[in-house]
């Protein structure tokens, strides 16, 4: 009996693109059919990105950002305050001029001057923020919980009586007591009648258990409006927890390109596509193939580096260098076709290059073997022995995987310069030497 036959590999966990675990599609684990609801990426980049130290997008950056959030199909994209940035007024007004798929979502604070500077960039939709924590409130705005309330209520009724649509982003949710926290949000929902409410963890300070747990409760009191979530990374599970609020009754996520945002950033939006992609099983509607190339634009235009570990999108995910791996990876490409025989996902599938083996400290012969593969060099076992120790010498002396040209001295120098010449011009002319 074939392994395949004993244990099965299907979708939704294993296709020709990725292989991931099973057991996120166990009953009890997966969202039911009536949970599993097509979830919308709200993306902060040009807002809360923006907001991380060292970044300032000009207006005609912004616009070019916004363009290609929308080309992979981003249905919300946050683009900033018009009340305070000159380049954001006039940069939302072009985009509402241009007419993009994507829904441009301006941001104001719950005041009257805000909200009325947005209306005159033509935007059909705002999102207006404040903080629910009662300490906040009455420290740093001289607002008692009742006066809050209305507060908020007379905003979204404002917003909505000019005909825009109305998200209103509540901020620190997960370090408000819970029973007003649910108070305010059933409040809102029930006399402001906003189009949807989201749920920030500000601080990003909550388990993912907790954002779950308090996102079921609100949605309970949310008299049928649509919730987002928006969370930040400071204890590194702004994905995580994202998946938590979908799992609790959350549709819109929201997430920056490269997790750009305040101090430790947001949600990634490449992390949390591929997340509800292929670990939850849910469609985006984001084109896959462009989060890369996106990541790219926004890393160039803000002047961030993206570190090759980095989830999704990093250049090194796809070089591998210890032996294991390669071995294995190795066989099962050539037993059964597929490239995710270590790997959850194809290189190309988010945009990235090829797999590629590295010579390194870690390596083993596969890898030489590999490598001369590809420079159509032959070599007996001993030779490629010789080359492997000469390889795990240099990577550790160097601290650096080696380039394909210091690979090539290598052969050279066991081959010999001769025997390598020669084979170089058979493989050149399309022979093979014997």
């Amino acid at each position: 009996m074939k392994i395949e036959d004993r244990f099965p590999l299907k979708p939704p966990f294993y296709t020709d693109k990725w292989w991931v675990s099973p057991h996120n599609f166990e009953p009890g684990v997966r969202p039911t059919d009536a949970d599993r609801r097509p979830p919308y990426i709200h993306e902060v980049t040009l807002r809360d990105g923006e907001q991380s130290l060292g970044v300032a997008f000009k207006e005609d950056e912004r616009i070019r950002i916004a363009v290609a959030l929308d080309e992979i199909g981003i249905q919300q994209i946050e683009i900033g305050l018009p009340l305070q940035f000159q380049s954001v007024f006039n940069a939302t007004k072009r985009l509402m001029e241009m007419g993009l798929r994507a829904k441009i979502v301006p941001q104001a604070r719950a005041e009257m001057p805000d909200i009325q500077r947005t209306m005159e960039t033509g935007a059909k939709a705002i999102i207006i923020v404040h903080t629910i924590n009662p300490y906040h409130c009455a420290y740093a705005f001289n607002l008692g919980p009742e006066a809050l309330i209305e507060r908020l209520v007379t905003s979204m009724r404002f917003a909505k009586s000019q005909g825009l649509h109305t998200i209103f982003q509540a901020s620190d949710v997960w370090r408000t007591p819970m029973d007003f926290a649910v108070e305010v949000f059933g409040a809102v929902a029930r006399d402001g009648k906003p189009d949807a409410m989201v749920l920030t963890d500000t601080t990003g300070v909550a388990t993912p258990a907790a954002v779950e747990f308090l996102t079921r409760k609100v949605a309970a009191v949310s008299a049928g409006v649509t919730l987002e979530y928006h969370g930040h990374n400071d204890f590194g599970l702004a994905t995580a927890t994202a998946l938590a609020a979908y799992a609790g009754g959350a549709t819109g996520l929201h997430a920056s390109f490269n997790g750009l945002g305040e101090r430790t950033g947001n949600v990634p939006t490449e992390e949390i596509v591929a997340a509800m992609e292929l670990l939850v099983g849910v469609r985006t509607g984001i084109d896959l193939s462009g989060l890369r190339y996106v990541s790219e634009l926004v890393s160039n235009i803000a002047q961030t580096s993206v570190r090759p570990s980095k989830p999704v999108v990093g250049d090194g995910l796809f070089q591998i260098e210890s032996h294991i791996v390669s071995l294995i990876s190795s066989k099962m490409e050539k037993a059964m076709g597929v490239q995710t025989g270590m790997l959850p996902f194809v290189p190309t599938l988010f945009g990235n290059d090829q797999l590629r083996y590295v010579l390194g400290k870690w390596s083993g012969a596969i890898s030489v073997e590999y490598h001369l593969e590809r420079m159509r060099i032959q070599a007996s076992k001993e030779q490629i022995e010789e080359m492997l120790a000469i390889v795990r010498d240099e990577a550790r002396l160097q601290k650096a995987s080696l380039s394909d040209e210091q690979f090539r001295r290598i052969v050279r120098k066991v081959l010999g310069g001769a025997a390598l010449a020669a084979q170089e011009a058979a493989a050149a002319s399309g022979k093979r030497l014997g």
